[in-house]
């Protein structure tokens, strides 16, 4: 054999070599992607997927915090670093006062002008207390009236009376909504002061832990604003979601009277308050487990739902937890997905579920081709997708004699073809 024709042989057999890789290829491709092809044919292959239901929020961190104040001007000598963990009676700070007297009795002042202002403000509300009581009345009797003609069908007048009941309700509601809330505030004004006045006679210059904690030196000057005690009586109109600029007292150059120092954080339980539209929180209940979904890092929360609060259009939802609060503890806003509801099945087009003898499901097509209709048990659905139940090893139980049925499973090839839908229907 010449040179020249074994050059031709060793060609003609990469060529052979080459077109059964290619056949091979081929194969994979149809074998593992059916897919690929069906979805030119009007079908679409059938895989499961897993759904979830959520609220999108921008939630307020709340935190049971222990605040120390700086009991005059002067260095701080800090025994712990930030996000520590520490026990009761720990010594956190050491205050290197520049005099000998400390200007407490500047502060009791302050806070005194405070409590004075808020017990006026609440004595304006006490006041009201006559007009109070005659509103829920006339809302009584508004009430019986409203009750009396929609027992006796009778609708005349009846669109006036409503009227009229919801502007009472209204009244009241403004004359007493922060009544609860201005109590709740002057008592904490009373035990800062009493505080204080407790500091200016042991002049002590050593802040020691009164509970275990993880410590912290930033501050928002919100921490007050949203005490775990003031959340409990706050309304969706008390909301605010502008941010504070922070500041981490370990970087000042100087320390003032009455100053926050170091806080100490419980670690043990940490709360967020979502503020969602009435219509989004129907389906939540004081009390439900919820799942939450923290949007920067994907962390999942197991919480619970331990107080709601609604008005006209909001309603505030305050949830509790009692873990991860190491890696949120400096966080003031969370952006985070309420998980309402969780649905695990088949996923669908939903244009290719049709009815058939009373029955809502799909039209199948197997490998050769025979056509079947496949009944269905739907658990979510939109405008573009159903997720369905997969059922017990292929069946499902239908109606109230849970009649059983064989459904459709995971890589069956569903047509969504229209016309050919309607061709099978009319068979």
């Amino acid at each position: 054999m010449s040179k020249e024709e074994r050059k031709i042989r060793r060609k003609r057999k990469k060529r052979i070599r080459l077109g059964i890789l290619i056949a091979i290829i081929a194969c994979v491709l149809f074998a593992f992607f059916p897919s690929f092809y069906s979805s030119n044919s009007g079908t679409h292959l059938i895989e499961k997927e897993r759904i979830e239901k959520t609220i999108e929020s921008k939630t307020i961190v709340v935190k049971k915090e222990s605040i120390y104040e700086s009991k005059g001007e002067g260095n701080l000598k800090f025994h712990y670093e930030e996000g520590e963990k520490i026990g009761k009676g720990e010594k956190l700070v050491t205050h290197n006062s520049n005099s000998s007297n400390y200007d407490y009795n500047t502060q009791i002042e302050e806070v005194d002008k405070k409590i004075a202002k808020l017990k006026d403000d609440n004595k304006s509300n006490i006041l009201f207390s006559d007009d109070i009581k005659k509103l829920q009345n006339e809302i009584d009797v508004l009430t019986k009236k409203i009750s009396s003609k929609v027992k006796d069908d009778e609708t005349e007048g009846l669109d006036d009376l409503r009227e009229k009941l919801e502007e009472k309700i209204g009244k009241k509601n403004k004359m007493t909504q922060n009544e609860g809330f201005l109590a709740q505030r002057i008592e904490e004004l009373e035990e800062k002061k009493n505080r204080l006045t407790k500091d200016m006679n042991n002049n002590n210059n050593t802040y020691y832990s009164k509970e275990p904690g993880i410590i912290s030196y930033e501050f928002d000057n919100l921490e007050e604003v949203y005490s775990y005690k003031n959340v409990l009586t706050m309304e969706p109109k008390d909301i605010n979601l502008d941010k504070q600029t922070p500041f981490n007292t370990k970087e000042l150059t100087k320390i003032e009277f009455g100053q926050p120092v170091v806080k100490v954080i419980n670690n043990f339980n940490w709360y967020i308050l979502a503020k969602l539209p009435i219509e989004k929180a129907n389906s939540l209940n004081k009390g439900d487990n919820i799942r939450v979904r923290v949007k920067e890092d994907g962390q999942d929360l197991k919480g619970n739902i331990i107080n709601l609060k609604s008005d006209k259009k909001n309603t505030l939802v305050l949830i509790e937890f009692d873990s991860f609060l190491h890696k949120y503890y400096k966080e003031r806003f969370l952006e985070v997905d309420l998980i309402l509801k969780t649905y695990e099945g088949l996923k669908i087009p939903s244009k290719a579920i049709v009815e058939k003898d009373g029955l809502k499901g799909v039209y199948t097509k197997n490998v050769d081709t025979v056509i079947k209709f496949k009944p269905i048990k739907i658990l979510y659905e939109n405008e573009d997708f159903s997720i369905v139940d997969q059922g017990e090893r292929g069946n499902i139980y239908i109606g109230e004699d849970k009649e059983r049925y064989s459904t459709v499973t995971s890589y069956d090839e569903v047509i969504i073809d229209g016309n050919l839908i309607n061709k099978y229907i009319e068979k």
